[in-house]
């Protein structure tokens, strides 16, 4: 492109942006709730002597254990004795290579509706909202997380779904205004936040599949005055009752009871969207300004296509368009091949399988990763590139040389349907990962000398940062650090990573790499 139609799509940059700050101005405010003021009940003392006895009757609770059963015997036992009858829902999953067995402890009372459920984590919770024959008279559920170690510092709302969903405008502003009756700081999903939990969709508590069936659901936990030590005794032998504080129960127990009692006084459950992003505290735009945002992202990809076609058209042969078509799937291949490879290894269960979540913070297994699986995996992935990038050498030496104007708008088609595509998958993962490589590799021209190459291909690989940044903050909150890509491919077998996002990734780094590669070539 030259300096004027470059300054064109700048302007198209800029005008995106503009209106991206203008947003706010389309957004809409959530109405307050009427938060109950009927009496509470919640006695924390006794709370406190109930969690006490329960972990101490019933220490090991591992899922499909003997203990296990024991332990949802006793949540039972102790229903009844508050007045409810209970059921038991049961279920299985696959831990490692293994599959176990364990139970859902429903309590309900004869004429009421609200219920109480006892679930084992995210996969009873999964279960629950797939399979419980009366879902579908389920008004809300409020997930109830922990109660931190030590002396509170906040309380905290959880409220994305599991692959899709999240918690609706309603149920967010009613959660949180009871919740900050209890006087402490309330830490809740929105801007930047929210923008990268609805990028994944991957919950840390477990209402989670609820919002993925479509019910209204939200996650209340609590986040210590000492998150440090919290963080260094989580799933340890440390993490003992006695770390818990009986003012810490309360608050905790208070803000629950609240949430259900203004759930409770609820004329009718409102039907909202739980597309709504939230801006701040009652703000939120509506689904259709959101996607028409992330669609306008990608205008200046067009209009860049657009100045190169009209200037290189008539230089464009198809023979040296062939070769870019080979030398673009000679470099996916490699990226494809490592998916197939970790489906094959699940299928003859050479790796460990689990459903849902591959294993949690501080597990055996994430933190002793098989060298010889990943060794199976990347060595045969680099093989297949070696020989590709041979066969290109050698197999095509006889063809005209490749052309820069010719191999980059065709890679800008193909990162124009990567983002439309990914628009298709998940607005949020494309205007996250998709929106600097579009800006910048649109922008990105040709030079014969080495300083301007070195540049240019810098700039390229800074299209990537925003995918090093997330996995950086994200290492943390699945405890993971150099484990990382083995918990990656655990994520990949078990359906928590989407083979769709891996493909759309695949490709958009394909480009990247070829956009690198094309720097080599002449102008024409």
């Amino acid at each position: 492109m030259d300096s004027k139609q470059m300054r064109n799509v700048l302007i198209v940059m800029a005008g995106v942006l503009f209106v991206w700050i203008l947003s706010p101005l389309f957004g809409f405010r959530q109405t307050d709730v009427s938060i109950s003021t009927s009496p509470l009940q919640f006695n924390a003392a006794r709370a406190y002597g109930s969690i006490e006895e329960f972990v101490t009757r019933c220490p090991n609770r591992i899922f499909g254990s003997i203990e296990s059963r024991a332990a949802s015997g006793y949540l039972g036992d102790e229903l009844e004795k508050l007045g409810y009858e209970t059921d038991y829902a049961r279920l299985s999953a696959r831990i490692i290579r293994h599959k176990e067995v364990g139970q859902n402890v429903l309590g309900y009372k004869a004429g009421h509706d609200p219920r109480i459920i006892a679930e084992w984590g995210m996969l009873g919770a999964a279960d629950l909202a797939s399979r419980y024959a009366e879902r579908d008279r389920i008004a809300a559920v409020l997930s109830l997380d922990n109660v931190a170690t030590g002396d509170l510092a906040a309380l905290q709302l959880d409220e994305t779904g599991m692959l899709k969903g999240f918690t609706p405008p309603w149920y967010r502003m009613l959660a949180l205004e009871a919740a900050e009756k209890e006087g402490l700081p309330v830490q809740y999903t929105s801007g930047l936040r929210e923008h990268l939990a609805r990028t994944f969709y991957i919950p840390w508590s477990d209402q989670g599949p609820f919002l993925n069936t479509g019910i209204p659901a939200i996650n209340l936990a609590s986040l210590s005055v000492n998150r440090d030590y919290t963080k260094a005794v989580y799933h340890t032998p440390q993490d003992t009752v006695e770390k818990l504080k009986i003012s810490s129960v309360e608050s905790f127990g208070q803000a629950a009871e609240r949430i259900v009692r203004t759930l409770d006084e609820l004329p009718s459950i409102p039907r909202e969207s739980m597309d709504a992003f939230r801006l701040g505290h009652a703000l939120f735009l509506g689904p259709e300004i959101i996607l028409l945002l992330h669609t306008i992202v990608f205008l200046p990809l067009p209009f860049c296509l657009f100045f190169y076609f009209r200037k290189h058209c008539s230089s464009m042969k198809l023979a040296g368009l062939g070769r870019e078509i080979l030398a673009y799937f000679a470099t996916l291949l490699p990226f494809l091949i490592i998916y197939f490879l970790i489906v094959l290894y699940g299928k003859l269960r050479m790796l460990p399988m689990y459903a849902l979540y591959p294993a949690t913070a501080k597990d055996s297994i994430l933190e002793n990763p098989s060298w010889g699986i990943l060794g199976g995996i990347f060595g045969t992935a680099s093989i297949i590139a070696a020989l590709c990038i041979l066969f290109y050498m050698f197999g095509f030496r006889s063809y005209p040389k490749q052309v820069f104007n010719i191999s980059k708008p065709f890679l800008l088609c193909l990162l124009l349907v990567t983002a439309i595509l990914a628009l298709l998958h998940n607005s949020y993962w494309a205007v996250t990962f998709l929106t600097l490589p579009c800006w910048i590799w649109g922008l990105v021209g040709h030079s014969r000398h080495s300083n301007k190459r070195i540049l240019h291909w810098i700039w390229i690989l800074a299209a990537g940062l925003p995918c090093f940044a997330i996995l950086w903050l994200l290492g943390p909150r699945f405890g993971i650090s150099l484990n990382l890509i083995w918990y990656q491919i655990l994520a990949l077998s078990t359906g928590l990573f989407s083979a769709t996002g891996y493909i759309l990734g695949a490709a958009a780094t394909a480009i990247g790499i070829r956009f690198m590669v094309i720097q080599l070539h002449s102008s024409g």
